[in-house]
C-alpha cells in the first residue's frame, strides 16, 4: 500500500459495490474503504477492502458521511479521494449532500440533471425528443382510458429511489400485466402503498430469450466525450417477480453500431457525465434495441465490462481524478459473466442460438463470476460463492423452472 495514489470510498454492500472494489484492486492493487450498514455476503470475509460499519447509515446519512470524511481525511491527508455509491439511493444521497464531500471527487452529475434522468417519464420524453428508440409510453391521466383492454402492459414507478424504499405486499420491481384492468390494479396498489410520484404505463415488449441487453458507458466530465462503452446480451435473468430485471448471465460481444450511436446520443441528450447503465430490450417489429431506463451509476452487474477488457475503475481514476487523456475503448471481447452454476446456464440457454458461443467461453476460460476473485480467496468467501450459486438453483426449482 506504500504506492497508493488515491483513496476509493464505496458506500454499500452488494454485488455492484464488490465488483467496483474488485476492479479497483485488479487495476491498482488498492483496498477500497467500504462504508456499510451491515457486512452482507457480498463483502463478508473479503481481504480487498477496509470495512467500516455504521448502523445509522440509512437513517442519518449526512452525519455519518461527514464523520467518514473527517476520518478518511485524517488517515490519508495527502491523497485524492473519490466517493462511489453502489445503488440508486446512495447515489442520490451523495448528489444531494455533495457539499459534505468538499475536496473529494464526486463522480456524478448535478441534482437537476440526475433527477430528470432517473424520472422514467421524463427519460422517455427526452428519448422521444431526440429520436432514441424506446417503448411506447402512455399518460395515466390522458391516454390510458382510450387504450385497448385485451393487450398486455407494463406498469412501473417513475421514481426508482423513492419506490426502492417502499415495502408492501405484492411489490414488484416492474408489473407485467395481461390486460388494462390488471395494469390499473397495479397502479392502485403502488399508490395505496404511499407512492405519490408519477407512474409509467407502457406497451409490453415480449421478454424472449436473448432479447434484453445492457450498456455500460462512461462520458468524461472534462472534454464531454464518451471514453468507454460495453454491450452485454442478457442470457438469463433472476426468475423471481420481485427481482425482475436483475441479470444473472450476460454475454459480452460487439453490438450493432446503432446501439452504440444511440447510447452516445442519449448521454449527450441527458447531458450526462460519468458512468451510466442503460437497460435495453429488442423489438421484433422495429428490429432494434429500445432503451428502457438509465441506472445513474455502474450497474449491479458492472463486472461484465471489466471482464470484457474495459476495467471500470480506470475511468474513475485516470479520467475523473487525474484528468489523463483517454481514447474511446469499446468492450467487445466475447466473455461470459455469470452468477449461476454451469449446469443451470446450460439448462436455461442450451437450446438457444448463443449456446455455441457460451460453450466456447467455458472452453477458453472466459467465464467470470464477480464474487469469485482469485486474490480474495478466504475459504469463507469461496463458501459464500458456492452457496450463492446454490441459492439460485432453489429459486429456479421454486417456480418450476428446474
Amino acid at each position: 500500500m506504500t504506492n497508493q495514489t488515491f483513496v476509493p470510498v464505496i458506500i454499500g454492500s452488494n454485488k455492484g459495490s464488490y465488483s467496483t472494489a474488485r476492479a479497483i484492486h485488479e487495476a491498482y492493487n488498492i483496498k477500497s474503504e467500504m462504508i456499510l450498514r451491515l457486512d452482507l455476503g457480498a463483502t463478508a470475509h473479503s481481504s480487498i477492502m477496509n470495512k467500516h460499519i455504521y448502523d445509522s447509515l440509512l437513517d442519518d446519512f449526512p452525519n455519518v458521511m461527514a464523520n467518514v470524511k473527517r476520518r478518511v481525511d485524517e488517515k490519508y491527508p495527502d491523497l485524492p479521494k473519490i466517493v462511489i455509491g453502489s445503488d440508486d439511493w446512495f447515489v442520490e444521497q451523495v448528489i444531494t449532500h455533495r457539499d459534505i464531500f468538499t475536496g473529494w471527487t464526486v463522480p456524478y452529475v448535478n441534482k437537476k440533471t440526475h433527477d430528470e434522468a432517473v424520472d422514467k417519464s421524463k427519460f422517455y420524453d427526452i428519448c422521444q425528443a431526440h429520436g432514441i428508440p424506446h417503448p411506447e409510453t402512455y399518460s395515466i391521466e390522458k391516454d390510458v382510458m382510450d387504450l385497448p383492454e385485451d393487450r398486455p402492459y407494463v406498469v412501473k414507478a417513475a421514481n426508482t429511489p423513492v419506490y426502492q424504499n417502499l415495502d408492501f405486499e405484492g411489490k414488484e420491481k416492474v408489473f407485467l400485466c395481461d390486460n388494462k384492468t390488471e395494469a390499473l390494479k397495479a397502479v392502485e396498489l403502488i399508490q395505496e402503498a404511499g407512492y405519490a410520484e408519477e407512474i409509467v404505463f407502457q406497451e409490453f415488449l415480449e421478454l424472449k430469450p436473448l432479447y434484453q441487453g445492457s450498456i455500460t458507458i462512461y462520458r468524461s466530465p472534462h472534454d464531454r466525450q464518451v471514453k468507454m462503452i460495453c454491450f452485454g446480451r442478457v442470457i438469463v435473468e433472476d426468475p423471481m417477480p420481485e427481482s425482475l430485471g436483475n441479470n444473472l448471465v450476460i454475454f459480452t460481444e460487439r453490438a450493432a453500431q446503432k446501439v452504440y450511436d444511440d447510447s452516445v446520443k442519449l448521454m449527450e441528450a441527458l447531458d450526462w457525465t460519468g458512468f451510466a447503465n442503460f437497460d435495453l430490450i429488442y423489438d421484433e417489429q422495429t428490429e432494434e434495441f429500445k432503451f428502457l431506463e438509465i441506472n445513474p451509476r455502474l450497474g449491479m452487474t458492472n463486472y461484465y465490462a471489466t471482464a470484457a477488457g474495459v476495467n471500470v475503475a480506470r475511468y474513475y481514476v485516470e479520467d475523473y481524478i487525474f484528468q489523463r487523456a483517454m481514447d474511446l475503448e469499446i468492450g467487445d471481447k466475447e466473455t461470459l459473466f455469470t452468477s449461476i452454476p454451469k449446469f443451470l446456464v446450460k439448462h436455461e440457454a442450451g437450446q438457444t442460438s448463443y449456446w455455441p458461443k457460451i460453450k466456447e467461453a467455458y472452453q477458453s476460460h472466459e467465464v467470470y463470476n464477480a464474487f469469485s476473485y482469485p486474490k480474495d480467496s478466504h475459504w469463507r468467501r469461496r463458501l459464500y460463492v458456492f452457496l450463492n450459486e446454490m441459492n439460485y438453483i432453489k429459486k429456479f426449482r421454486s417456480i418450476g423452472r428446474l
